[in-house]
């Protein structure tokens, strides 16, 4: 067992509960959502376990990169090569309600925030229902969008280096 509610979880702080969803990566690293509990206090957090045990990657309270505060996460984080954590995560006081995130702890960026315009001029309307993105081998990551019905086109789109045909 890599860990269990009720446990200790990272910065003594214990488990108290843990996403339906977890990702593993090739080098066997596991991340997931969780509620982490510390003096009748319970925040939700993105958490990797790693062979040195369980780190917090960001918890809802924490600055987030580009400002704000996170405010919660989405249902599930994914896991690249070499450490990279990418995820959807709300926040409050910031630039926009809704963004994706990625990179290492504490070395996230922002990558994409609701409001923001895209690579291709769009802004982005929302991200799609339960949001989550996909990290890809290459340091790449796809995430979908959703229009309100009749303003806009869902899609989906990818952040990252270009691809080898390029």
């Amino acid at each position: 067992m890599l860990l269990g509610v009720g446990e200790p979880g990272p910065n003594g702080t214990m488990l108290a509960r843990f996403s339906e969803r977890i990702i593993i990566n090739d080098e066997d690293n596991v991340a997931l959502s969780a509620e982490l509990r510390s003096n009748n206090t319970t925040k939700e957090a993105v958490l990797v376990i790693t062979s040195s045990g369980p780190v917090e990657i960001a918890t809802a309270g924490d600055s987030a990169p580009g400002g704000g505060t996170f405010s919660g996460f989405g249902p599930w984080p994914s896991l690249g090569p070499g450490g990279m954590v990418a995820f959807i995560a709300g926040v409050d006081g910031g630039p926009g309600p809704l963004g994706l995130f990625a990179g290492q702890s504490p070395d996230l960026r922002r990558v994409a925030m609701v409001g923001e315009h895209l690579a291709d001029g769009k802004v982005l309307p929302g991200f799609a229902l339960n949001p989550v993105t996909s990290a890809g081998p290459n340091g790449g990551m796809t995430f979908a969008t959703m229009a309100e019905p009749g303003t806009g086109q869902n899609g989906i789109y990818y952040f990252g280096p270009p691809s080898a045909a390029d």
